[in-house]
């Protein structure tokens, strides 16, 4: 009786192991996420992979309203005082949240970024922005 139960246990053990595993990796990822300033996009990257790139000449508008769906990409658990929300023009989810630690920082450096492109005037440097 005892050795038919043993596989089992093992498959139980196996399976809550995997849970922690990947809900610590979905943790990891999402604390480590940056959000950097290019000349001509917003960029979001984990560890220096790009992982979401939106075009300047794609935002419509940044906020900071609350918004119900989203494409939610968020570095931190308390993103009440931290939210930015990106309006898009195009795509089937049309806005997008980011929490920078500073968000009229962040929000000024993007819509001056935006503003240069516009302008014809390159920004040189990046702005990055983590937690």
């Amino acid at each position: 009786m005892i050795l038919n139960q043993i596989p089992v246990l093992w498959v139980q053990l196996g399976c809550i192991l995997g849970v922690i595993i990947v809900n610590v990796g979905v943790l990891y990822f999402y604390l480590n996420l940056e959000y950097l300033i290019a000349k001509r996009e917003l960029r979001i990257e984990f560890k220096g992979i790009r992982i979401r790139i939106i075009p300047f000449k794609d935002i419509s508008s940044i906020s900071k309203r609350r918004i119900t769906w989203a494409e939610n990409w968020r570095n931190t658990f308390r993103s009440r005082k931290r939210r930015l929300v990106i309006h898009r023009k195009r795509g089937l989810i049309k806005d997008l949240i980011i929490t920078p630690e500073n968000r009229y920082a962040f929000k000024h450096r993007l819509e001056t970024a935006m503003k240069g492109l516009r302008d014809g005037n390159h920004p040189t440097g990046s702005g990055s922005d983590s937690d």
